[in-house]
């Protein structure tokens, strides 16, 4: 009997490590993916502010503010993309107490 419950227990144990280690790096993409998009929307901003300070805080060009808005679609897709594609994983009860015992 206690070879069987070691080894039922040791499964569990394995199962539930190896999801453990899936989630986690699922929110080290997550938290690439949310630098990469910080840092393109910072880009974006200090061009559009770079050309209202060329021409001494009148309104910025025509092709600058179109392609502040053109960066902000594309980061918009980008976010979009990412959700309908990011695997939401399944929160499952894990049994800490089974595990605490083995």
């Amino acid at each position: 009997m206690p070879s069987t419950q070691q080894a039922l227990c040791h499964e569990n144990s394995e199962k539930w490590t190896n999801k453990l280690l899936e989630e986690s790096l699922g929110l080290v993409d997550l938290c690439g993916f949310a630098r990469d998009v910080v840092s393109l929307t910072k880009g974006s901003v200090q061009d559009l502010q770079s050309s209202i300070r060329r021409n001494r805080g009148e309104a910025a060009t025509a092709d600058d503010i179109n392609a502040y808005m053109t960066s902000r679609k594309k980061i918009n897709k980008m976010v979009k993309k990412f959700i309908r594609n990011y695997k939401i994983v399944d929160t499952e009860e894990y049994d800490v107490k089974a595990l605490k015992g083995c």
